[in-house]
């Protein structure tokens, strides 16, 4: 219903729609199409709203809106759902990949760029395989697996990084498709671990308990989990990039010593008391370690992927490969 790419978009409705792209409004009206039990033809976006357009049963007075909000955590469960079948795909994947490079029919270069999009690292003594904790955050069926892998496939104990994963240092490249398929048995999973992507988002270790907590940093987490997840616009950036967010008045997560530093709070006096986020960048501990800069206050929360994603594109087009 939008007409025009560019520039401000009108819809059916004659309201003005920010330029999100004509694919993702489609989608967005399909998905709302389905929340409201409509066909997405007759979904118009007006006002912030995805709305049904009037139809002549109602007389052009009625229009059943649903908020972009909901639309959005449809849309963010029907992500979830998919990245829980990734893992499974991905190891497949990785198998064959494995298979071929025992075999000889892959060559060392060829196979350096897919075993490190699976996490592992070829080390002097043994391959090395980190497997990605979100935000640190582990269930006991999941910790319990990892203890079996531990004893079954490493010597009996992994190390936990500073970055919330954990590491398995002796293992074999044998041994690795089986190690994946185990991890994938609990919806875990190796991918970005390595490699010169988004990884691992860093939060507080007592996030959701801590007593000087003002806000619970892991819903957050979340969403900037499942929007950076296998994203193939920052699959090649000029070198690995992390994430940690921060939702206390103590910082544990040592924000401004990463690219991105995510500083979340509530205020009355600022977005109507709604959640916002500080954003710092350019953090680092490599060869010169240089803290953070603050570059954007108060950022509603709902806009973090899309400014993100700005910064990102920045970084992926001027920073130094």
């Amino acid at each position: 219903h939008c007409r025009g790419l560019t520039g401000q978009q009108h819809c059916a409705a004659g309201g003005p729609v920010t330029a999100i792209g004509l694919t993702r409004i489609r989608g967005l009206a399909f998905l709302a199409a389905q929340a409201t039990h409509q066909t997405p033809g007759q979904m118009v976006v007006h006002r912030g709203f995805l709305a049904r357009a009037p139809d002549e049963t109602d007389d052009g007075k009625t229009v059943e809106r649903v908020r972009v909000e909901q639309v959005l955590l449809i849309v963010l469960r029907m992500r979830l759902r998919e990245l829980r079948r990734q893992p499974v795909v991905a190891v497949d994947q990785f198998r064959d990949q494995t298979r071929r490079f025992l075999a000889g029919k892959l060559g060392e270069d060829e196979f350096r760029g897919l075993r490190l999009r699976n996490g592992l690292y070829v080390q002097r003594y043994a391959p090395m395989l980190r497997v990605a904790i979100p935000y640190g955050l582990l269930s006991s069926v999941q910790m319990r697996k990892l203890g079996h892998i531990a004893r079954k496939f490493d010597r009996g104990y992994g190390h936990f990084t500073t970055r919330q994963n954990i590491q398995y240092n002796w293992v074999t490249l044998e041994d690795t498709p089986d190690i994946l398929t185990e991890l994938a048995k609990v919806e875990m999973h190796a991918i970005q671990t390595s490699g010169n992507c988004i990884r691992n988002i860093t939060s507080d270790a007592f996030a959701g308990v801590a007593a000087d907590e003002y806000v619970d940093p892991r819903p957050i987490c979340e969403l900037l989990r499942q929007w950076s997840t296998l994203h193939p616009e920052f699959a090649h950036l000029p070198r690995k990039f992390k994430f940690a967010i921060n939702g206390a008045k103590e910082d544990r997560t040592i924000l401004l010593c990463h690219d991105v530093g995510i500083e979340l709070k509530k205020s009355k006096d600022v977005n109507d008391g709604e959640l916002t986020a500080d954003i710092y960048a350019g953090g680092g501990m490599g060869r010169t370690p240089i803290l953070g800069s603050l570059i954007k206050q108060n950022l509603p929360w709902q806009l973090l992927p899309s400014y993100l994603t700005a910064l990102l594109r920045v970084y992926n087009r001027f920073g130094r490969r």
